[in-house]
C-alpha cells in the first residue's frame, strides 16, 4: 500500500488535497514528487520499472506545523495507475476511489509506526522524513467510505487545519446523473468511464462545516467541443450547504467517440479538470448516408429502367451500381472522408 502526502507548502500542493475532496470516483488526479522525497528502495523499484502498476494507495494531508512526528490526515483511497520518471522528479496518475478519515493522532502515531519512522517528523526545527512511502498494512483507526457523509467527516477534519480554515467553503461531484437513470444523490457514483450520448446532470455538493459570515463566492464552469451547456456558467455559492446542477448535453463531432473536458473553476482560484468521451453518431451518420445516397442515385436509376433496348438483367445491375456508387459518394461527404491524392 502507497502512501501519498501533500502539505500547504506551496499552494499547488495544498489544492491538490482540494482536488483530491472535489474529484469523482474513477477520475484522475495527477502528484508530483521530487525523488528526494519518496522512500529510498521505493524510488529505486520505480527506476527499475519494479513497482507494480497498478497499487493502490491513500492521499494525506501532513501538516508541517509541531514538534515529532508531523500529523496526516488521511483524505482518499487511490489506485495508482502510472508513474511516470523524468530526470530527477516523477509524475503519478491517481484514480480516485473511495474517502477516508481517522482522528488524526492516533492514525498519525500509527502510519508513523508502519512506516519504519519514515513518515515526515521535525527536528530541530527541520522538516525530515518521507512524502510516498509504501507500508504493508493499513492503520486500525482508518475508516473508508463513499457516502456524502464520509466526505463530510474529511472536510471536518480538514477544516480544523490552520492551512483550510479560511477555505471559503468546500465542495465535491457527486456524479453524472446521466438522463433516465436512477441516482441515490448521498452515494458517489463512478465517473462515466464509457463514451456517453445522452444528456446528464453534473453533480456539485458544497458544504462548510462551521456556522460563520455569509458566503459570498462561486463556481465556474466550462467544456470543450463536444458539450454543450444549459444556463450559465457560473453558480453562486452563497449559503453553508446546497446541491448544485449543471445541465450538460453531448454534441458528437465527426462519427467516432470523442473525448472532451470539464473544466471547475473554485472563486477563480483553482481549477479541477475532468475528462469524459462523447459517442459518435455513427448509426445516425450511416443512415444519413444511405438515404443521401439513394436520392442521388435515384435520377441515374430511372433513366436506365426507362431504356428499351437495355435488358432487364442489365438495368437491375446498373441501377444497383448507381445505388451503391451514391451511397459510397455520399458516405464521403458526410463521413469526412477525404478524396485521396
Amino acid at each position: 500500500m502507497l502512501i501519498l502526502l501533500s502539505s500547504a507548502h506551496s499552494p499547488r500542493y495544498r489544492e491538490d488535497i482540494l482536488r483530491c475532496l472535489a474529484a469523482p470516483i474513477g477520475s484522475i488526479v495527477q502528484f508530483r514528487y521530487d525523488k528526494r522525497w519518496i522512500a529510498n528502495e521505493l524510488v529505486d523499484r520505480v527506476e527499475r520499472g519494479e513497482l507494480a502498476l497498478p497499487s493502490s494507495g491513500i492521499v494525506c494531508y501532513v501538516d508541517l506545523q509541531g514538534a515529532g512526528p508531523l500529523t496526516m490526515i488521511p483524505v482518499r483511497s487511490v489506485r495508482v495507475e502510472r508513474i511516470n520518471v523524468h530526470g530527477r522528479t516523477v509524475s503519478i496518475g491517481l484514480r480516485m476511489k473511495e474517502f477516508n478519515y481517522a482522528e488524526p493522532v492516533v492514525f498519525t502515531k500509527e502510519l508513523f509506526d508502519l512506516s519504519g519512522n519514515v513518515s515526515p517528523q521535525k527536528i530541530n526545527d527541520e522538516v525530515e522524513g518521507k512524502y510516498l512511502f509504501e507500508v504493508d498494512s493499513l492503520p486500525v483507526s482508518l475508516k473508508t467510505g463513499q457516502t456524502v457523509g464520509d466526505w463530510e467527516e474529511v472536510v471536518v477534519l480538514l477544516r480544523d487545519q490552520a492551512a483550510f480554515a479560511d477555505e471559503p467553503f468546500f465542495w465535491t461531484v457527486v456524479g453524472a446523473h446521466l438522463e433516465g437513470s436512477k441516482m441515490d444523490s448521498n452515494v458517489f457514483s463512478e465517473w462515466p468511464q464509457k463514451p456517453i450520448s445522452d444528456p446528464f446532470d453534473l453533480l456539485v455538493y458544497h458544504y462548510q462545516p462551521k456556522p460563520g459570515p455569509r458566503i459570498d463566492s462561486k463556481l465556474t464552469i466550462s467544456t470543450g467541443s463536444s458539450l454543450e451547456r444549459s444556463g450559465p456558467s457560473e453558480i453562486d455559492i452563497d449559503s453553508r450547504y446546497d446541491l448544485k446542477r449543471w445541465r450538460l448535453y453531448p454534441e458528437p463531432s465527426g462519427y467516432s467517440a470523442r473525448e472532451t473536458w470539464i473544466r471547475i473553476r473554485t472563486a477563480d482560484r483553482w481549477n479541477l479538470d475532468l475528462s469524459v468521451t462523447v459517442k459518435g453518431p455513427f448509426g445516425r451518420t450511416l443512415a444519413k448516408a444511405v438515404v443521401a445516397g439513394a436520392l442521388i442515385a435515384v435520377p441515374s436509376i430511372i433513366t436506365i429502367l426507362t431504356q428499351k433496348d437495355v435488358s432487364e438483367t442489365m438495368r437491375m445491375v446498373i441501377s444497383g451500381v448507381s445505388l451503391v456508387s451514391g451511397i459510397l459518394a455520399a458516405s464521403a461527404v458526410v463521413f469526412s472522408i477525404e478524396k485521396l491524392a
